[in-house]
């Protein structure tokens, strides 16, 4: 007895429609795996783990030469050694200091990473932030490099009473 033409045919388009389904799975994966590097990570998830490592050459790496840095703490944009030495002064007023991922985003060239920081001085003193980076890829180095996040954490209780608006 001679199977169904119709259920052959159609056995046969499905199995062709899973490999295809499956090549195209495949190629995504190998795309943004591309895209990511760093074993699978994007830019921005190692740029704020080599933030918690406290790798100075790490962050060089990930930086282009001509590389701009923008963060609310600093008057004027950084770049090159500037950038690399104000890095020292941070880690030196914030001893302990400890970034975590809560999400990143990735359009095109341009992620967005949002994180906590958890950060204490030599003196004990405990803050912590909630930002948000934004940066932006060009040939697997960060082109531009922007920070946001509110510094009224970083008040102590008195200061931001005396922020407070007056009736």
């Amino acid at each position: 007895m001679l199977a169904n033409p119709s259920a052959v045919l159609l056995k046969g388009w499905r199995m062709k429609q899973r490999a295809k389904s499956a090549t195209w799975l495949a190629a995504a994966v190998l795309f943004v795996a591309s895209c990511q590097g760093g074993g699978g990570k994007t830019i921005g998830e190692r740029w704020f783990e080599a933030l918690n490592r406290r790798d100075r050459g790490g962050l060089a790496r990930l930086l282009s030469p001509s590389a701009a840095y923008l963060d609310p703490a600093s008057p004027r944009p950084l770049s090159g050694q500037a950038f690399l030495g104000a890095l020292e002064i941070i880690w030196r007023q914030w001893p302990q200091q400890e970034y975590i991922v809560r999400r990143v985003v990735q359009q095109g060239h341009v992620i967005a990473v949002e994180w906590q920081a958890r950060q204490s001085d030599a003196g004990g003193r405990t803050v912590r932030l909630a930002g948000v980076t934004v940066m932006t890829e060009s040939g697997g180095r960060l082109i531009d490099v922007r920070n946001y996040y509110s510094q009224v954490p970083t008040f102590t209780t008195a200061e931001r009473g005396a922020l407070a608006p007056r009736e």
